[in-house]
């Protein structure tokens, strides 16, 4: 209303200027690499569902379960290190119990990581676990996270771009501009030595 130039970072809307990440491309390495591993039966904790991001991830993670016919079981949570924890409890007393769970968030995933350390559940030995996000304190965990690489520097750097080319009239269409993931293997993952 303003007319204040401005970039959203991790978000779109029609006639903004944007740049968010592609979920696909890294969380399809994700898949790749869980099927390796032999686990046939992943549990999912969504991130927030009122946003694009948690929305967008669930849908990639829908489509990779039907595309590499993996059992799955999908449990709404908020990003939020004691959704992951609640939602872990939920999924692994399950009758359809996973192998390995998948969150929407790295602050989820140290939530699953939280509640296996107090139930003597050994990772990756029993449990393999992957986040998303890949934040700096991801390989300081124990054991390292296994995570999708959200590239969040480089979608704050290439936003910064986008707000100067704006300031100085080089651009006047919206733009809506994307990222590609990427995935990190880590010690959180491993070989499915669970048979159902």
């Amino acid at each position: 209303e303003n007319e204040i130039p401005f970039v959203l970072i991790n978000d779109y809307r029609q006639n903004c200027f944007s740049i968010d990440n592609n979920p696909e491309p890294g969380m399809r390495q994700a898949f790749k690499y869980s099927a390796k591993m032999d686990h046939e039966n992943i549990g999912f904790i969504t991130g927030d569902m009122n946003y694009r991001n948690a929305i967008d991830r669930l849908n990639v993670f829908k489509k990779l379960t039907r595309e590499f016919n993996i059992k799955n079981t999908i449990a709404e949570g908020d990003f939020s290190r004691t959704s992951g924890y609640r939602l872990a409890g939920w999924l692994l007393q399950s009758s359809a119990s996973p192998t390995l769970i998948m969150t929407s968030s790295d602050r989820a995933a140290v939530g699953v990581l939280d509640y296996c350390r107090e139930h003597n559940i050994q990772v990756p030995q029993e449990l393999s676990i992957i986040g998303y996000d890949n934040l700096a304190p991801a390989i300081d965990l124990s054991p390292p996270l296994t995570t999708v690489d959200n590239p969040v520097t480089k979608s704050a750097f290439e936003a910064a771009g986008i707000l100067i080319d704006l300031l100085e009239n080089k651009i006047s269409k919206p733009l809506a501009k994307w990222l590609d993931t990427g995935f990190v293997i880590r010690e959180s993952s491993g070989i499915c030595r669970v048979k159902e």
